[in-house]
């Protein structure tokens, strides 16, 4: 107990204020600006066993107790405990508020706002700027009381003159439209438009009062609930897997005990490896009740995978889907899973209504490369947009277009927002466009500098991931993933260490709660993230090729429990793996095209805090076609858009030769490789790119 020796004493000695009576805040405020050194007997030392045995008396755990009992008082108003709160007022002595502020309260709530104005000047004469901002919500409560009863004339001539003068501070003006918008609205519109009522305001203007008023004559409302919620995000805010995001209305959380949380999942091992595409694989999406995922392919091939209800990662082709003439960019579930979209470089966006094997609707409205398309909520309506310049809002039951926007740049990718009123269009002149789906106009932009090369919106929050590759002319050191606020209009983190120069990459949000934020890179391997703190946590190596594509699922519903979380990469090298979060079950089932290969024993890659990968020296996969629009020449759909023309480097071009079949996988496959295709290889996959493009 040292500690309490050296703590000065904390008197209790009142005083009257102005208007004769006492209470113990103003007392102690005014003792101790007197020191502490005239209430000590002549002789006594400061810091002395007497002084100290008083001081504890007014401390609890090193608090003012008069502090706690009146946050106690507060909250037990707050929480209706009207007779106990004066039990406990009357057994401790301590006032929750200063006689004065009472006499505001009661002359408030019986609208009498002479003697309200009056005690204000009493409580706060020392203080200019806080008596002209109580005595401006005084008087527009005033106005708006006389408005409602039917006294407009008087109301509006109380506003031009005591209102209009008592305004004063850097919000003056603001606060006097919104008044005045109020008052040039009938009573009748008041409660029904305005949502002004007048009990509701009444009981707001003494919450604003109360945080004008000194701490020592009144609490700040709700003071005690600020302070919990404040440790509690204290605590929230030192847990590395917390998420950071989440609201006060679901939380729930006990104040009994300290906040601890569960790590989510990391996907660690392969435990599938889905080969049945005969070319690269540039889109996966898993449908919203985790039983199918679809795949599409530069093969012009989308495959429809089902999930298996025995242990672990079982997945088997349902159904392939033919129809496209050139390679297939995007897929996208409906909302209620009944429909699939997909689009490609042929100009048309395919309906899908698996199990059928024919598409409900062909749509042929797009006069070039078709990139993306996205649901609205009602799985009735969709968009899409592509090279051509045009976005189309459709009618999926119809097949008709009911808006259509024409933009100035190609668009490259886009996003719908939760709410299903916005979407986000990223072009190719380094906008992010919003639109407004209701309203068919378009919203202000995002203020983002670099080439966008995909999108991918959240679905708890107002929150978009942005994929930008480095390029060699921009200022940018290395690719990025971007996460923008919509609401504040800025971007809240970035996510580093992936590759990313010449190909679309894409990521998405992975976890229950989006505590992750996953990606593909160029260096044939999978990163994965923490959303709110940007650290890196896991690189997952296996693939073959660029990964192109990455998405989350939490798996089907079997025998009352969910399958995964699984977390599935599409690439280059014609496969697509599912990754699982148990180390333990590391079996990589194979699906060939006419039967089940071996299942390959796969060793999980070693846990490293900080991985650090070397770049291929030739990144595998597609031909790189980045150019601008300037020169108007033919770009793959899968491709990325740049302002300018590749530079030239100094390797050789190996001369291209006939496109051989993939190889069958060995029993010896090693799944964390870092090898690059061979150069007959890259020149063919060239080649076949500059075909689907043109």
């Amino acid at each position: 107990m040292d500690w309490v020796w050296c703590r000065r004493r904390m008197p209790t000695t009142k005083r009257g204020t102005e208007g004769g009576s006492c209470f113990g805040c103003a007392g102690a405020q005014h003792s101790e600006a007197q020191g502490s050194a005239a209430k000590r007997p002549r002789g006594t030392p400061p810091g002395s066993r007497d002084e100290s045995n008083s001081s504890q008396k007014e401390l609890f755990d090193g608090l003012r107790r008069q502090d706690l009992v009146r946050l106690l008082q507060q909250t037990l108003a707050e929480l209706g405990f009207h007779e106990t709160r004066a039990s406990l007022e009357r057994e401790s002595g301590v006032l929750l508020e200063a006689p004065e502020v009472t006499a505001l309260r009661q002359a408030v709530q019986a609208a009498d706002w002479d003697e309200a104005l009056e005690r204000c000047a009493e409580l706060s004469p020392r203080q200019p700027e806080a008596r002209a901002a109580i005595d401006f919500l005084l008087l527009g409560q005033k106005c708006l009381e006389m408005h409602s009863a039917g006294s407009s004339e008087a109301a509006e001539a109380l506003f031009q003159g005591h209102v209009a003068k008592a305004a004063s501070g850097p919000d003056a003006q603001e606060r006097l439209e919104q008044l005045k918008q109020l008052l040039a609205s009938s009573p009748e519109d008041l409660e029904q438009v305005h949502g002004w009522s007048l009990a509701s305001s009444r009981e707001l203007l003494l919450e604003r009062l109360a945080c004008l008023l000194p701490t020592e004559l009144a609490v700040p409302p709700r003071r005690l609930s600020v302070l919990l919620w404040q440790a509690l995000r204290y605590q929230q805010l030192h847990c590395l897997y917390h998420d950071a995001d989440e609201s006060r209305s679901d939380a729930g959380r006990s104040l009994l005990e300290d906040c601890s949380y569960t790590p989510p999942p990391l996907p660690r091992s392969c435990v599938a490896r889905l080969r049945r595409h005969t070319d690269e694989v540039w889109f996966a999406t898993m449908s919203h009740n985790g039983r199918f995922l679809a795949s599409s392919s530069k093969d012009k091939t989308m495959i429809v995978w089902e999930c298996g209800g025995g242990p672990g990662a079982s997945f088997k082709v349902a159904q392939v889907l033919l129809g496209h003439d050139g390679p297939c960019s995007f897929l996208a579930w409906s909302p209620d899973d009944r429909y699939l979209l997909s689009t490609s470089s042929d100009c048309t966006v395919r309906l899908w209504s698996p199990p059928s094997p024919e598409p409900v609707h062909v749509l042929t409205n797009h006069s070039d490369a078709v990139t993306a398309a996205a649901w609205l909520q009602h799985s009735d309506k969709f968009v899409s947009a592509g090279f051509d310049r045009c976005m189309f809002l459709w009618d999926c039951v119809e097949g008709v277009v009911l808006h259509r926007w024409e933009l100035a740049c190609r668009i490259q990718d886009l996003a719908m927002m939760p709410d299903s009123k916005r979407i986000v269009v990223a072009d190719s002149d380094r906008n992010l466009k919003v639109f407004d789906l209701l309203l068919y106009r378009e919203l202000p932009s995002l203020p983002e500098c670099d080439a966008v090369t995909s999108v991918c919106a959240s679905a708890l929050r107002d929150e978009l991931l942005v994929n930008v590759a480095q390029h060699v002319s921009a200022l940018q050191q290395g690719p990025t993933v971007r996460l923008w606020d919509l609401s504040a209009r800025r971007i809240v983190q970035r996510y580093l260490g992936h590759f990313q120069t010449r190909f679309v990459v894409r990521s998405c949000f992975a976890g229950a709660r989006e505590e992750m934020v996953v990606s593909g890179s160029e260096d044939s391997q999978v990163y994965i993230w923490h959303r709110h703190y940007g650290s890196l946590l896991q690189v997952l190596s296996g693939h073959a090729g660029t990964v192109n594509s990455v998405c989350w699922t939490a798996g089907p519903l079997v025998d009352g429990a969910l399958a995964g979380p699984w977390l599935i990469s599409a690439a280059d090298d014609g496969t697509l793996r599912v990754w699982g979060v148990d180390s333990s079950d590391s079996r990589e089932p194979s699906i060939l095209e006419e039967e089940q290969e071996e299942e390959v024993q796969e060793t999980p890659p070693p846990e490293v805090e900080a991985p650090v990968r070397r770049r291929p020296a030739t990144a595998p996969g597609r031909s790189s076609s980045l150019q601008g629009e300037r020169d108007g020449s033919p770009t793959e759909p899968g491709t990325l858009l740049r302002e300018e023309e590749d530079e030239e480097t100094d390797e050789e071009e190996p001369e291209p030769v006939p496109s051989a079949a993939p190889p069958e996988d060995s029993s010896d496959d090693s799944e964390g490789s870092e090898e690059t295709l061979p150069g007959d290889e890259t020149a063919a996959r060239t080649a076949a790119s500059e075909d689907g493009g043109s």
